[in-house]
């Protein structure tokens, strides 16, 4: 993962900052109603968690707060990207994840633990609310990054929690 494309890094393009604040102001001004918002591709490679990332960034920038909750619990890649550890629960850890802020990017990031996600699957979508909905008593932003669309059943639960969601495309 190349941690060259993340908003921090000095080096990036003016059009780059940029595409990230049109992206940042066309998401404040439409999430007033609610801020949960999640994205998802159509395949692998797409770009989707930098994008998640770094429109956490930027929207964290305003003075907001912004938690990404990492959905993909079978290729999780937001520690990945931003160089932290990855979260490892004890066996007997029923906690749906494990929260990290990072004061130097201004974001906080949530994993969730991979065996109690699939319990919570089985509980249903209301536990899966009842999480989301206390995520966003604690934070301005949710911001979830999801696994593609179609390969696992996570978007289509995340989807339930959502109040909007960002479809990440490749150009090439």
């Amino acid at each position: 993962i190349n941690k060259s494309v993340l908003l921090t890094n000095s080096k990036v393009s003016d059009s780059y900052l940029e595409s990230f604040r049109a992206l940042r102001n066309s998401v404040v001004s439409s999430t007033s109603t609610g801020r949960t918002i999640m994205l998802t591709s159509t395949a692998p490679g797409e770009g989707k968690t930098t994008v998640s990332v770094n429109l956490a960034i930027s929207i964290a920038r305003t003075g907001k707060s912004v938690i990404i909750v990492d959905a993909d619990v079978k290729n999780p890649s937001v520690n990945k990207l931003l160089g932290i550890p990855m979260y490892e629960p004890a066996a007997d850890d029923t906690r749906p994840g494990e929260i990290t802020d990072l004061s130097g990017y201004g974001i906080s990031v949530m994993n969730f633990n991979t065996a109690a996600f699939d319990i919570w699957k089985l509980l249903g979508i209301d536990k899966l609310r009842e999480l989301f909905g206390r995520l966003s008593e604690l934070y301005d932003y949710v911001i979830i990054d999801t696994p593609p669309a179609g390969l696992t059943s996570e978007p289509s639960l995340m989807a339930q929690v959502a109040d909007s969601m960002i479809m990440v495309v490749r150009h090439d």
